[in-house]
This record gives structure tokens, C-alpha cells and sequence, in this order.
């Protein structure tokens, strides 16, 4: 799967630029990867502020391990998230998971996931094993 955006407004605000990480990136931090603020004296700050061009990828394989309940991945996302539109900043992790759909949850996965960044910025937020459960509401 794929996804891709560029802000074409200017400037555009925090919360309406791109972030990347953590379940749209795994083996990143949430928000973890992208452009640095810059205060107004001109210093960058450890603040992730998002960018206004992203391109993620991600190829994974899920296959059963016992019946429709456990599951196992193994997967690489690959991308960028940035001002400009292009590959500078290329960021890519390998890793593995599994999932699991209990009966209590309806057929809503519990997911492990464990990434490792092969290609990362200096800046970058690592996080390496990451959970995910969504819950249904109806």
C-alpha cells in the first residue's frame, strides 16, 4: 500500500501538515520522523512539526500461523516526509508482528509489531516495538 500528499496552500499549520510514525511508520516514534520546528531567532528545536509533502509505502506479508487467530507479518515501510517534494530523507525499516483476533474483540486484530530502521535521519524518533488494538463501537 501507498499513500502520498503536498500541502499546496503555503505555509500551512501544525496540525495540518503531514506526520509520520508509530502505525504509519513502524520503528518510529509517533510523530517521530519529519521536519524540525525553528523557533523565531532561527534555531531548530527537537519538536517535530510535520512536513508539507509525504510518500509512505508499506509491502507486507500476513500469513496464518493457528487457524483465523494468530497471524504472522513481516513487512518494510519505506518514506519520506519533508517540505520539499522528493526522496531526500528516505527513511526505511524491516521488521516482523503478529496478529491476533480474539473472540472478545469481534474480528478487530490485537497487533505486536517489532521494526528496526535501516535507513533513518539523526533527528529521528526510534520505537521499536509498537501495540495496536482497535476497538469496534456500535
Amino acid at each position: 500500500s501507498g499513500s502520498t500528499g503536498y500541502v499546496l496552500s503555503g505555509e500551512a499549520p501544525v496540525f495540518e501538515r503531514y506526520h509520520a510514525g508509530s502505525r504509519s511508520f513502524r520503528g518510529f516514534d509517533f510523530r517521530g520522523i519529519g521536519p524540525l520546528g525553528v523557533r523565531p531567532d532561527g534555531t531548530i528545536t527537537d519538536d517535530h512539526v510535520g512536513g508539507q509533502f509525504q510518500l509512505l509505502t508499506r509491502l507486507q506479508y500476513n500469513f496464518p500461523i493457528y487457524e483465523d487467530i494468530i497471524r504472522w507479518v513481516v513487512f518494510t515501510d519505506q518514506g519520506t516526509v519533508s517540505n520539499d517534494v522528493g526522496i531526500d530523507g528516505w527513511r526505511m525499516t524491516v521488521g516482523t508482528g503478529v496478529r491476533m483476533v480474539l473472540p472478545i474483540f469481534g474480528q478487530v486484530p490485537f497487533a505486536i509489531d517489532f521494526a528496526i530502521p535501516v535507513m533513518k535521519e539523526e533527528t529521528d524518533e526510534v520505537q521499536v516495538v509498537s501495540f495496536s488494538l482497535d476497538l469496534p463501537f456500535q
